[in-house]
């Protein structure tokens, strides 16, 4: 990379002239970023020269050449924006590119490159409020290249620089084009919706769902009464899960609509009609977003099979730690001893390690839980000394 942003935030290029590099700037797991009056190539004509006079050997180790004939996977970029762990984690508002000029992303270029790209490692939220405005591409280049990218990518067109009327450029895939005049922007897997404006939800489920298998089907109408494309969200973030019983690695399923718009919502797996035990609604773009909240955003609730025990698998008989999570870094797992039953829930707290906010925890059917009444949850503990392995003393 020319310049490459990782981990930071609030990072700034102001001026200057990026030429030939793979990528020109790298915004990798960074947020707030900021490029304005600069100059960007792909490929210059003069280093194209270089190139073409040392022949051959150019594209032999170390490489001189950005083309490699036998890899198809070797585009150059000029922007490559990413997604970040959310929108509002340290104050994040998604990054903004202004008066930035692009060329050399076209004809000699390699085969696929273009000047703006999101690739798809380690998906996380792709900010809404990423804008780009006053840029402008001088020759051939492809303005955006989203194929093999995230599926939900929004980029926000503020003063249509790049196609001619502000909107939104998208992923072309049923995760994110909702909006009816969403067209397909040819060989670049991505769409353009002119004159809208998109705002996220994220909607928060229990991680016990492996990813990639609760669907989160989305239908209704836009502030100005258009039937959206349906839509199906799943936790698209690849990322392998730290300690997926934690009780603060929840999944995280992001939709993205039109604002003003009422919508709503239905969970499935395997094609048929689920209910996760909870689902947790709060907007991820809240600060300097561009538009209205939804008018509406409900999500159906299935009628539960059952209300008489807000507890599932609390006697552990199952042998498994299911619907049960822990807080702290030191897991749970199943005893073969129990009160009234042959098993139990051990909670571990090693020696070193520990506190009063360690100990596992239940999350409940959010379906079965009434305004007004009083709910009583009652357990059986026993606290073990790890060394001793003897049965503390309590004065509760």
């Amino acid at each position: 990379s020319g310049v490459f942003f990782h981990a930071g935030g609030r990072l700034s290029i102001g001026g200057g002239y990026i030429s030939d590099n793979r990528i020109g700037v790298d915004i990798d797991m960074d947020h707030s970023d900021v490029i304005s009056d600069t100059v960007i190539i792909g490929s210059s004509p003069i280093y194209q020269a270089v190139v073409d006079a040392i022949g051959y050997s150019a594209s032999q180790y170390p490489a001189t050449s950005f083309c490699d004939d036998d890899d198809v996977d070797s585009p150059l970029v000029g922007v490559r924006l990413d997604s970040y762990h959310s929108g509002s984690l340290f104050g994040a508002t998604g990054s903004y590119l202004k008066n930035v000029t692009f060329s050399g992303f076209g004809t000699g270029s390699c085969a696929g490159s273009s000047a703006l790209h999101v690739d798809d490692e380690d998906i996380r939220y792709f900010d809404t409020r990423n804008r780009i405005e006053d840029v402008r591409v001088l020759d051939d280049s492809p303005r955006i290249n989203l194929c093999g990218g995230e599926k939900q990518v929004a980029i926000r067109d503020i003063d249509g620089s790049l196609f001619d009327e502000p909107g939104f450029i998208v992923s072309d895939s049923d995760a994110i084009r909702a909006h009816p005049e969403c067209a397909a922007i040819p060989d670049t897997c991505a769409a353009f919706c002119p004159h809208i404006c998109l705002r996220t939800m994220t909607v928060m489920v229990p991680s016990y769902y492996d990813r990639e298998t609760l669907t989160l089907q989305v239908t209704g109408t836009t502030s100005d009464g258009q039937t959206i494309s349906p839509i199906s969200v799943q936790d698209f973030q690849n990322k392998a899960m730290f300690l997926p019983q934690q009780d603060s690695s929840q999944g995280r399923l992001f939709v993205t609509l039109p604002s003003g718009g009422s919508y709503h919502g239905a969970f499935f797996m395997d094609g048929n009609p689920v209910w996760p035990h909870y689902a947790d609604l709060a907007y991820e773009d809240e600060v300097d977003n561009c538009g209205p909240d939804f008018a509406s955003f409900q999500i159906e609730q299935l009628i539960p099979d059952q209300c008489d025990s807000l507890i599932r698998n609390g006697d552990f008989e199952s042998g498994t730690t299911d619907y049960w999570w822990h807080a702290g870094l030191f897991g749970i797992e199943i005893a073969n001893e129990g009160s009234g039953s042959s098993k139990s829930l051990l909670a571990p707290n090693p020696v070193d390690g520990g506190g009063r906010h360690v100990g596992p925890g239940h999350y409940l059917d959010t379906r079965c839980i009434e305004e007004g009444y009083t709910y009583t949850i009652s357990a059986m503990v026993k606290l073990v000394d790890t060394i001793t392995g003897g049965l503390y003393q309590c004065n509760l």
